[in-house]
């Protein structure tokens, strides 16, 4: 009798894993969190939060994803026991649906609820790559991050020294070292770096040469190093699938 039940529950178990992890409801699965996230995004609009009939139908569409999503993390505990903690991906998917549950009345945090695009990672193979190969890369991203951390403290002080008493109209590029930090990060993104380095040469004709010289470290050598090391770890995981499946 015992084993009877034992061999119902095993099969119901199975039962749920070849439902929950079919190919075909997993593509189903992904469509539905892209068309949820396309959702949140289109409910931010005044058209839509000022009219109470679609803000409603947006809430309780919302709710009904946020229902399925359960349901299908509930399938995958039934088929994996308390082994679903043991992957990781799926913790992930846990976090997310219970914070969705946890919060849903406090409005500040619900506004987070996009976070459940991120359920899109363990979804889609080549996105799993790219979070794993950050993760392997780590140590030497953390050992890069030191070392842009120590140019922008060199560059910070040094810009700031020669550009704090200069006239830069209503914005205050320089004034301070935390100005100048902000400022050194718009020079690395490449967002108006020129046209800054301009007001301070109507002072300091001389002014181009750091400012090219911080750009040229930060926004090219420093990035593409960053670039080539995520590069680097994609080729090391294709490689080793590659070598796995042969």
């Amino acid at each position: 009798m015992n084993n009877t039940y034992l061999d119902e529950i095993q099969k119901f178990r199975l039962k749920c894993g070849q439902i929950v992890n079919n190919p075909y409801v997993q593509l189903i699965m992904v469509g539905f969190i892209t068309i949820n996230a396309i959702m949140m995004g289109i409910a931010t609009y005044d058209y839509i939060k000022l009219n109470p009939t679609l803000s409603n139908i947006f809430d309780i569409t919302d709710q009904v994803f946020l229902i399925i999503f359960t349901i299908e993390l509930v399938l995958q505990f039934i088929y994996h026991g308390y082994h679903l903690l043991y992957d990781g991906w799926l913790v992930f998917d846990l976090i997310i649906i219970g914070m969705s549950w946890a919060f849903q009345s406090v409005q500040i945090i619900r506004a987070f609820r996009i976070f459940r695009a991120f359920r899109l990672i363990t979804r889609v193979k080549i996105m799993r790559n790219l979070i794993l190969a950050l993760v392997e890369v780590m140590p030497r991203m953390a050992a890069i991050f030191l070392m842009l951390l120590l140019i922008f403290y060199i560059f910070g002080v040094m810009f700031t020294q020669l550009f704090s008493e200069v006239e830069t109209g209503e914005s205050d590029y320089f004034g301070s070292l935390s100005a100048t930090l902000l400022t050194l990060f718009q020079f690395m993104t490449l967002d108006g770096w020129s046209g800054i380095t301009r007001e301070i040469m109507v002072t300091n004709k001389w002014a181009w040469l750091p400012s090219i010289v911080f750009v040229f470290i930060s926004g090219f050598v420093v990035v593409n190093l960053i670039i080539a090391v995520i590069c680097d770890a994609i080729g090391t995981l294709d490689e080793q699938e590659r070598a796995h499946l042969e």
